[in-house]
């Protein structure tokens, strides 16, 4: 995992984000940041190959004339461009505070605090392919 604090802003690929959200929309919902990147991670191949990261952090958003920090998921690719799937601003920009690469997402979420999701066989066979 790579940690990075509220120190840098990143840029959003909103070309690229809309086409992921079309490409991948019958699965992905709006307003989903979180539930959103779990789907592309587990039913799609789109890390296949990909040289992206999933980030938590914050969107910087502005709304009522104010400029707010909104918790969020989202992708990086390794240009450091954000790829987020439940953007409607092109405008928009983004604090990392940590990414992971795939086998590193899932680990953490098997390893969650949260709730134990270690004895879902699923999760097991995803950790079992990425270790081959």
């Amino acid at each position: 995992m790579q940690k990075y604090g509220m120190t840098k802003i990143f840029p959003i690929d909103y070309s690229k984000s809309v086409e992921i959200f079309e490409k991948y929309g019958d699965i992905l919902k709006r307003n989903q940041c979180y539930m959103n990147v779990w789907k592309l991670f587990y039913k799609t191949h789109m890390f296949d190959g990909w040289n992206v990261s999933i980030c938590f952090g914050y969107s910087i958003v502005t709304a009522y004339d104010s400029t707010i920090c909104v918790e969020h998921a989202f992708l990086m690719t390794k240009g450091n461009e954000i790829l987020d799937i439940t953007c409607r601003r092109k405008e928009s920009k983004y604090f990392v505070l940590a990414s992971f690469t795939a086998e590193e997402y899932l680990n953490f979420i098997l390893q969650s605090e949260i709730t134990d999701l270690s004895n879902l066989r699923f999760l097991q066979e995803l950790k079992k392919d990425f270790e081959k």
